[in-house]
């Protein structure tokens, strides 16, 4: 298994030309994928996010326009939107975190990243000169909304079970104490790899949250009770919403060195976890032999 693998090729047969598309046609070549997508969804063994859902029942909002623009509890000219789906949303949200939506602002993003950038971008209006500090097992995201904000990005590194590690942290914000007196500290609840939960009450800002933070026993220090100013909360992981997976040979898995990252959500199934290490048990006898 490889963490980096070959380009996807271009396929001619989905080229989009000038004429009007055979639509018969292009209808069935998604059908046969979405076939294919769900044959192979026991070898997808938890990420990038729970599979365990059904939304057939949903389809004829796909033939009808959305367009919550502006905030959520704002109206707009348009008036085609589902603004109080969203802000029910929110407030599903809020509440485990220890907020009331009236004392906070959020949207519903289409992408983690997205969430990310908005909390990076206010804080950068708040504090403009300081660094972001981040744990080097922070999601990739970090790094490119960053680059984006041209904000300084201060590699924090964690301690043996990968998480961030507060002393050098504070070393790592005296070094800088002449220039940025302040912070802005993005930690990480549940990192992709080895699950590690940076403590919301080191000195800082951002938390890139997980749902199951608010239902863990005893329960991690991750939100707005324990000082954090902005959250970001996945939800396809856990919740199952479509998102596109990433195929390693037979086996849908996040690949890292020597490791692989299985979250047993809801779809998966104990016969496709001993498969796997079935596997795994018979590759590695094959390259002992």
């Amino acid at each position: 298994m490889s963490a980096h693998p070959a380009p996807i090729p271009l396929d001619a047969g989905l080229a989009i030309e000038d004429l009007p598309p055979d639509a018969a046609a292009d209808a069935g070549r998604l059908h046969a994928l979405a076939g294919v997508m769900r044959d192979e969804k026991r070898q997808v063994l938890g990420f990038p996010g729970n599979l365990d859902f059904s939304l057939e029942q949903l389809a004829p909002l796909l033939g009808m326009l959305f367009n919550n623009a502006e905030d959520p509890d704002w109206f707009d000219a348009s008036d085609i939107g589902a603004k109080p789906y969203e802000l029910a949303v929110l407030e599903h949200f809020i509440r485990p975190a220890g907020a009331l939506v009236s004392d906070v602002y959020g949207y519903v993003s289409p992408s983690s990243s997205e969430t990310l950038l908005h909390g990076l971008a206010t804080a950068r209006r708040r504090l403009p000169d300081c660094p972001v500090y981040a744990s080097d097992q922070a999601h990739y995201s970090v790094d490119c909304a960053c680059e984006l904000l041209r904000m300084e990005l201060v590699t924090v590194v964690p301690l043996p079970d990968r998480v961030m590690d507060a002393a050098d942290l504070r070393l790592q914000v005296l070094l800088r104490h002449d220039t940025a007196a302040e912070a802005i500290v993005t930690a990480t609840c549940r990192t992709t790899m080895h699950g590690a939960v940076d403590d919301i009450a080191l000195p800082g800002g951002a938390a890139a949250g997980r749902l199951l933070a608010a239902h863990t026993s005893p329960q991690p220090r991750w939100s707005f009770v324990h000082g954090a100013d902005s959250l970001n909360v996945s939800g396809y992981e856990i919740l199952g919403l479509q998102e596109p997976a990433w195929v390693v040979e037979k086996w849908h898995l996040a690949c890292s060195g020597d490791m692989v990252h299985l979250v047993a959500v809801g779809h998966v199934a104990r016969a496709a976890v001993d498969e796997l290490a079935g596997d795994l048990a018979g590759a590695c006898g094959e390259t002992a032999a």
